[in-house]
């Protein structure tokens, strides 16, 4: 999906560039093919552990670049807080099945994603193969699900705290520290979830995370 998107942003860039009645009949058609395509992808969505991620800001170069600091510093993050997650839905199943275990694998980066500018990160066993990872593909909603809760003005710190890993809120506090010091946008994707979140909201969890008095208790 996060390819066609780009394709779709990139044909729309080209027809807004040109009068030439041709050329501009031929990517209008392009546009349709790709919205087509990218409604059929939409309704046969099937659930992969995969995350689309977009930025703004001084971390990136419009869509044609990103700094490879601020990809790294916002990956860790993200990452971290996935992986917070699922340790502990995986902490929660073994209360029931003493099997229950983390899936064998890692994130890559399978593409980067442009528009503004940002990347993909996939779930992949050892082989390097995407598979069916039930408990990342719920925990990145949920991580997408936090991410967003932070940015609310009436978002409760001790809460978080109280019901999250202190790993997890220790990530979501440089993911913000991140964003905010880079004027960057967000703005993330994975199956048919989605958040986007603009500079206030940025901002609001900024607020919220990173300059609460509760945020001592992980040892700062």
């Amino acid at each position: 999906m996060a390819k066609l998107q780009s394709q779709l942003e990139t044909t729309e860039q080209m027809l807004s560039c040109t009068n030439d009645i041709l050329m501009r009949t031929s990517l209008e058609n392009r546009i349709v093919l790709i919205k087509q395509q990218m409604e059929t992808a939409s309704n046969h969505t099937i659930d992969e552990a995969r995350l689309d991620v977009w930025f703004s800001g001084k971390g990136v170069s419009g869509s044609q670049g990103i700094s490879t600091a601020f990809m790294k510093d916002t990956m860790q993050a993200l990452e971290g807080m996935i992986k917070s997650v699922a340790r502990e839905k995986v902490r929660k199943q073994k209360e029931v099945d003493k099997k229950a275990a983390m899936p064998r694998g890692q994130f890559y980066v399978t593409a980067l994603t442009h528009g503004s500018f940002g990347y993909e990160l996939a779930y992949k066993d050892e082989q390097g193969a995407l598979f069916d990872a039930p408990a990342i593909v719920e925990s990145i909603r949920e991580t997408m699900s936090i991410i967003e809760t932070v940015t609310k003005a009436n978002f409760d710190m001790e809460e978080l705290i109280k019901n999250q890993p202190i790993r997890l809120v220790a990530n979501l506090k440089d993911l913000f520290a991140t964003l905010k010091k880079q004027d960057s946008t967000l703005r993330m994707e994975s199956g048919s979830c989605a958040l986007s979140l603009d500079s206030s909201n940025i901002s609001q969890g900024y607020d919220n995370i990173c300059l609460s008095d509760s945020i001592e208790k992980l040892g700062k």
